[in-house]
């Protein structure tokens, strides 16, 4: 924290030490150190400190809510730049693979490299500035920051109310990060117009399937009204919040933390004026993040219950492809299903592929005798298209067949 003499032996503070003075909103070196830890960490806890044999140096080790180490932040306790060379880190038995994040200006999520093991420790140098090492065993589960999805106009559906609310999510581009305190000024708000009876004008945004939605900002353009937040479907619809907005121009935040396709918006009045809607959701970093919520406490996520095969809910879908669909291992549902139709020459399968999932393979196969799988002949088109997700139709030929059935097949593969 910087300072100005004043009067009277008095001491002003201009800056918190994350951005510049007053007026200055230029971010610092440890405002990108604290989003760095804040993202690394997301999801973990402290549970002790490490005795190292050099005093002067400290270690923290920090645990997920199975108790599983998954963290050790380490640095010199001096400030007299200090760097200790070949330190030695003990590691958890069962670690695959360590990962050195070095805190870096400019960046959000550190600067990542891997760490050679050495039998069961790691050796880096340790200088005054903490230094992560991310661990990950045999389901490795890296922990990602919320990710902003990028909205369109054709993901939003009026209920009531004139005029387009397409415009809560024209100026995508202009959003920037408001959960990172960089949001941007859009400017463009949906007008149902002046009279009373105009309201409530609904919207909601669908989101193409299932998401881990962690939160919704709204961008409060002027005036002052009441503004609903729901989510769940049509006719199950969750109250989350209601923002009187009451500031202006700024972005109001609003904590969702659930799985959720749809996100209803009310304005109840003339003055409620949202610029822009801004949702945030969580990635899963794997099939082992995904299984490990379902199934707590597990630490072998490919046997048992959690195993990509089984199917512990009983309906029919097993936990891959409920994994790859956006679906629940512990609630039974079908409708994430792909749709099979008969379409004049053509039979076709319609799905949503999800984009984040960087662990899976699709497939859409044909056969004849439901013994005989074959992807020869098969077309995809993509029918819908958007940053996150795609609504594909796969189509095979009859081509005089008496009998044509089609599946979809995924696949689970390392990440890469």
């Amino acid at each position: 924290m910087s300072s100005l003499p004043a009067r009277r032996g008095e001491v002003k503070y201009n800056t918190s030490g994350l951005v510049g003075p007053k007026g200055d909103w230029t971010p610092r070196h440890a405002w990108y150190y604290q989003a760095t830890l804040r993202q690394r960490l997301r999801g973990l806890h402290f549970h002790d400190e490490l005795a190292l044999a050099d005093p002067g140096l400290r270690a923290y080790r920090f645990v997920d809510s199975g108790g599983r180490m998954r963290a050790l932040a380490v640095w010199s306790g001096t400030a007299t730049g200090r760097t200790v060379a070949g330190v030695a880190l003990p590691l958890p038995a069962g670690t695959s693979r360590a990962t050195r994040v070095t805190l870096t200006p400019g960046s959000l999520g550190g600067v990542p490299d891997e760490l050679p093991t050495a039998g069961s420790q790691v050796l880096l140098n340790v200088d005054e500035k903490p230094t992560l090492v991310l661990l990950e065993g045999r389901n490795a589960r890296t922990r990602l920051r919320d990710r902003r999805l990028t909205l369109t106009a054709a993901q939003v559906v009026r209920e009531s109310g004139n005029g387009d609310p397409a415009a809560w999510v024209d100026e995508q581009a202009l959003v920037g990060d408001p959960d990172m305190g960089k949001g941007g000024k859009p400017l463009n708000a949906w007008t149902p117009g002046s009279a009373v009876s105009n309201y409530p004008a609904v919207a909601r945004l669908d989101l193409g399937l299932p998401r881990r939605v962690t939160k919704v900002y709204l961008h409060d353009l002027n005036a002052a009204g009441p503004f609903t937040i729901e989510t769940g479907a049509p006719g199950a619809w969750r109250y989350l919040a209601e923002d009187k907005l009451t500031s202006y121009a700024a972005w109001k935040p609003h904590v969702v933390a659930e799985s959720a396709r749809q996100v209803r918006l009310t304005m109840g009045s003339y003055g409620a004026n949202v610029a822009e809607v801004a949702v945030y959701a969580r990635d899963y970093s794997g099939y082992g993040d995904w299984a490990e919520r379902a199934f707590p406490g597990t630490e072998d996520f490919l046997a048992g219950a959690a195993a990509p095969g089984a199917d512990p809910d009983g309906d029919g879908v097993g936990n891959l492809l409920e994994y790859a669909l956006g679906g629940d291992a512990r609630v039974g549902e079908s409708g994430l299903l792909p749709v099979v139709s008969a379409a004049g020459p053509k039979v076709t399968l319609t799905y949503v592929r999800d984009l984040w999932l960087r662990d899976v393979t699709w497939a859409v196969e044909w056969s004849t005798d439901l013994v005989n799988w074959s992807g020869a002949g098969v077309g995809e088109v993509v029918e819908l298209a958007t940053p996150d997700c795609e609504r594909r139709r796969a189509e095979v030929a009859v081509e005089g067949r008496s009998r044509l059935y089609l599946r979809l097949k995924v696949g689970l593969t390392a990440a890469p």
